[in-house]
């Protein structure tokens, strides 16, 4: 099982969700510590031209940023979908 590595910028966003949000969304975070590469059955895409190579988990209109290794999961941000991708 991979450790959850939560940078402030994600720990922020988190904040700003809704609990409705935060609850359909966790357990998606807790399959990328479970689920081994390349995460069968969740929504992931790699963000193209990023360095390092970060991914995108989709939970609805959510996305979350992150990037991991094995053993580490390292989320960047959590956002709606509109906004998210700025910054990346």
């Amino acid at each position: 099982m991979r450790q959850l590595v939560i940078l402030s910028s994600f720990d922020r966003d988190w904040k700003r969700l809704s609990t409705n949000v935060q609850e359909k969304v966790r357990p998606h975070l807790f399959a990328l510590q479970k689920i081994p590469f390349p995460f069968r059955g969740l929504d992931i895409a790699k963000l193209s031209g990023t360095k390092p190579a970060l991914f995108r988990l989709r939970v609805g209109d959510y996305r979350v940023i992150f990037s991991f290794s094995v053993t580490t999961v390292t989320l960047f941000a959590i956002g709606h979908r509109k906004d998210i991708y700025r910054g990346f």
